[in-house]
C-alpha cells in the first residue's frame, strides 16, 4: 500500500509539473500564446506589404506611361485637370 501511494504521489507531482510548464510556456508574457498571436500579425503585415508593393508596382507603370506616351497625357490633363487644348472652348454645366 506504501508502494501504491508513493506512485501516485510521483505521479501526481509529474504532473503538477508538466501542467505548470505548459501554462509557463502557454500563458506567460513571451509564451506560446502571444508567439502564435505574434505570428498571425506578421502574416497580416506581410499580406499587406505585397498589397503596397503590387500598387508601387503600378503607379510606376503609370508614371512610366506618363512621361512617354502623349496621348496618355492628354488624357490625363482633360479628365483629372479639365484643360482643354489650343482653339478650344470650355464649357460648365451647372447641375441643379
Amino acid at each position: 500500500m506504501d508502494f501504491f501511494k508513493s506512485r501516485m504521489v510521483k505521479l501526481g507531482l509529474a504532473v503538477g509539473f508538466f501542467l505548470a510548464i505548459f501554462f509557463f510556456v502557454y500563458f506567460t508574457d513571451g509564451g506560446l500564446k502571444e508567439y502564435l498571436n505574434l505570428k498571425g500579425d506578421v502574416d497580416i503585415l506581410r499580406e499587406q506589404l505585397e498589397a503596397e508593393r503590387g500598387k508601387v508596382k503600378a503607379l510606376k507603370a503609370e508614371i512610366d506611361s506618363l512621361k512617354s506616351n502623349k496621348a496618355k497625357i492628354e488624357k490625363v490633363a482633360r479628365e483629372e485637370y479639365m484643360m482643354k487644348g489650343r482653339n478650344e472652348e470650355g464649357f460648365e454645366i451647372e447641375e441643379k
